[in-house]
């Protein structure tokens, strides 16, 4: 099995990695905060359209209840007594029967503002619809008003969640560009550190033959170079007797 080799030369920074890994964390953090909150928002509309279909046909069923009891009061009314209340109410309305003006000046008072007749309210009702419906709608009206209400506090908090998140986020990436920054300028530093301590060397120690030929005395000088000037054709003795001598 081959071995893979790795070129060190061209990896990134630990610091680079680091970053990039946080960068790729913070990502998944966000949409997997962006999929909740996108799966409970279709959760309680789904519960707000079950209330809503639940709430209409129970309206629809006490409507209908209502109509049903109205139906079997008048069938369950005497037929005599309608017919005498009948009759009774006849005679009653013949002596004040009214003429033609006064019919049509009645008729005008029982009409609205928009030129349609009123309708007269039977009893238990209120503009012609049964009281128990006006009461299921009111309900209904409270409870759609509530879950509008908890819908906008849901949202806010969700909102001040998700700021509050990209807060700490933003927090990390500056911290962690801040640690960045100060591990350069520290490298930096010991770069100078040492290029400054190489310079002093070089300074002290550069030229330690010049050195020595200014810390020797005159007399040791001038004996070395009446030396040198003894050697014939200017080499020394050791070059000449390896040069000379026969292998």
């Amino acid at each position: 099995m081959t071995e893979v080799q790795i070129d060190s030369s061209c990896l990134p920074p630990v610091q680079e990695v680091c970053r990039d890994f946080a960068v790729l964390e913070d990502g998944a953090l966000a949409y997997c905060l962006q999929e909740q909150e996108i799966e409970l928002h279709y959760a309680s509309n789904i519960q707000k359209n079950q209330m809503v279909q639940n709430d209409r046909r129970m309206a629809t069923r006490l409507q209908n209840q209502e109509v049903e009891a109205q139906k079997s009061h008048d069938n369950s009314r005497p037929p005599k007594e309608s017919r005498e209340g009948d009759s009774k109410n006849a005679q009653k309305d013949l002596p004040k029967k009214p003429g033609k003006g006064e019919r049509k000046k009645v008729g005008d008072q029982e009409k609205d503002e928009s030129g349609q007749p009123k309708q007269r309210a039977s009893r238990g009702t209120r503009d012609g619809v049964p009281e128990a419906l006006h009461w299921e709608m009111a309900k209904l009206e409270l409870q759609i008003q509530q879950q509008f209400q908890e819908d906008e506090e849901l949202a806010r908090k969700l909102q001040e969640e998700e700021q509050r998140e990209e807060s700490r986020i933003r927090a990390r990436r500056n911290r962690e560009q801040d640690d960045d920054y100060r591990a350069a300028q520290v490298a930096q530093d010991e770069e100078i550190a040492r290029y400054l301590q190489d310079k002093e060397l070089q300074t002290q120690w550069g030229s330690p033959r010049q050195e020595r030929k200014q810390t020797e005395p005159p007399e040791a000088q001038s004996h070395c170079n009446a030396e040198k000037d003894s050697w014939p054709s200017g080499r020394s003795p050791v070059l000449l007797r390896i040069q000379t001598d026969p292998e």
